[in-house]
């Protein structure tokens, strides 16, 4: 696994978390919060269930949807209304729903393992909740100092 694999994956994690699940959420509910799900991270609030990831899965009340594809090919797939969060908040990636949802299966493991790592740390520090350090990770990726996952930051190997 290498650098662009974790970024590339980090990506369409981050586009998958904010056009399919935050976007749909704020829309229905107006919470932009992510948690952490077995296997991966989802919606706080949503019925009958919040749509979330789970490994390599787009996990939906309808049902699992691999991962792949452009957001648009998901989308149809899915049978998620996609919407962006430009007028929510500033300074995020500006995701398009031609954006590639391919994943690298090793990658995302490897990030899914790093929020959950991180997730633990906060419940034991009383640092933060799961919910901003699954956002920060997403904008970010993540930095875990004895494996090869480096800190991914949009798009760049950040040593």
């Amino acid at each position: 696994m290498d650098v662009r694999e974790l970024s590339t994956t980090r990506r369409a994690l981050h586009a998958v978390a904010e056009l399919l699940i935050a976007g749909p959420q704020y829309a229905a509910a107006g919470d932009i919060r992510l948690a952490a799900r077995p296997g991966g991270f989802g919606g706080w609030v949503g019925l009958p269930g919040p749509t979330s990831v789970s490994g390599t899965e787009l996990i939906t009340p309808g049902g699992r949807f691999p991962l792949g594809g452009s957001v648009n090919e998901l989308v149809a797939r899915a049978g998620i209304v996609p919407r962006p969060l430009r007028d929510v908040y500033t300074g995020g990636p500006d995701f398009t729903l031609d954006e590639s949802t391919d994943v690298d299966e090793n990658a995302a493991g490897a990030l899914l393992r790093a929020f959950r790592r991180r997730r633990r740390r906060i419940a034991t520090d009383g640092s933060g909740s799961d919910t901003h350090s699954l956002a920060r990770a997403l904008r970010r990726g993540y930095h875990h100092g004895g494996s090869q996952l480096r800190c991914v930051a949009r798009g760049r190997d950040a040593r």
